[in-house]
């Protein structure tokens, strides 16, 4: 498989899944500006789940990969292996869609993705920003729930499948008081090691548990887990603090959505500047990559962790 068609195949698998879960019109009670709303939602649903760089899922397959590059020998099970392996790997896209969502309301941010913000969309379809608040906090919800849905039923089909839920829904609470955190620290002026933790949670949790769920599904060994968790840990971290450096230097065009929202916020350019930023991405990049000697074929995460040192988007 190429990295093009595994895209086109998450972009599809996600559609469907979303658009299963969100059939809010089924029940024949709703009717009038109810089912109009409902509708909406579930129209939004599937707008916010478009696009994205869908790094976490890649991860999950690609990690997969590595830890069985040859498919035991069996490529029917390999390829059986790997299709549940993409539910999954949709499973942990979708909750990141929840969690955008949410934070863009917490954030008041106009574009997401390049168009705009679910709850900003649902104002102007309701005519009410307040309403449009309130929906996109629900939508937000949906999601984070059709995710738990798609996870589970992937994870029926892997080996050690409650390994694969106890890790997704671990990934979920990490996310969530990442988010309590990151709120929190607007109230002070935290130090490092706050931000480091809050950051390691609000994104190194959701790169995690795609690294570490594609190394259960390929029969991984307990070294193999760990290195996949040491990895994305250290690509957690670099992700972020490019992303922080990309608000200030990044385009909107580019980016899909406002630059210089971090403003006052604590982020990592704040805390050392943008050359120190720089040095700390191929820091991390580095420490990253040092930790896939457990695997065997390695080019695409070795890849993809390079290409965050020099990523505009």
């Amino acid at each position: 498989m190429t990295v093009s068609s595994d895209l086109a195949l998450i972009e599809s698998r996600i559609a469907d899944a979303v658009d299963r879960f969100m059939a809010l019109d089924a029940d024949d009670t709703i009717e009038g500006p109810c089912l109009t709303i409902s509708r909406e939602v579930a129209r939004q649903a599937l707008v916010s789940s478009e696009g994205g760089k869908r790094l976490r899922a890649l991860l999950a397959l690609h990690a997969f990969d590595a830890t069985d590059p040859q498919g035991h020998d069996d490529d029917d099970a390999h390829a059986r292996g790997r299709d549940a392996v993409l539910d999954l790997a949709c499973a942990i896209e979708v909750f990141q869609t929840a969690a955008l969502v949410h934070d863009d309301i917490i954030d008041d941010s106009d574009l997401r993705r390049g168009k705009p913000a679910a709850h900003k969309a649902l104002g102007t379809t309701s005519h009410s920003a307040s309403l449009g608040r309130g929906l996109g906090i629900m939508l937000g919800d949906l999601l984070a729930t059709a995710s738990v849905d798609i996870a589970h039923a992937a994870a029926q089909r892997m080996p050690r499948p409650d390994m694969i839920v106890s890790t997704f829904l671990r990934m979920h609470r990490e996310v969530e008081i990442g988010q309590v955190l990151d709120l929190a620290a607007e109230e002070e002026t935290p130090d490092a090691e706050h931000i480091y933790t809050l950051q390691d949670l609000k994104t190194g949790a959701l790169i995690r548990a795609a690294c570490c769920c594609g190394v259960v599904a390929g029969h991984g060994s307990a070294a193999q887990y760990e290195a996949a968790a040491r990895y994305a840990t250290a690509l957690g971290l670099a992700f972020q603090i490019r992303d922080d450096m990309l608000d200030v230097i990044g385009t909107q065009s580019e980016l899909g959505k406002a630059t210089g929202m971090d403003g006052e916020k604590n982020t990592f350019v704040r805390l050392y500047g943008l050359e120190k930023c720089e040095e700390l991405v191929k820091k991390y990049t580095d420490y990253a990559i040092s930790a896939l000697s457990a695997f065997e074929d390695t080019e695409y995460i070795t890849a993809l962790a390079h290409s965050l040192t020099t990523r505009r988007v």
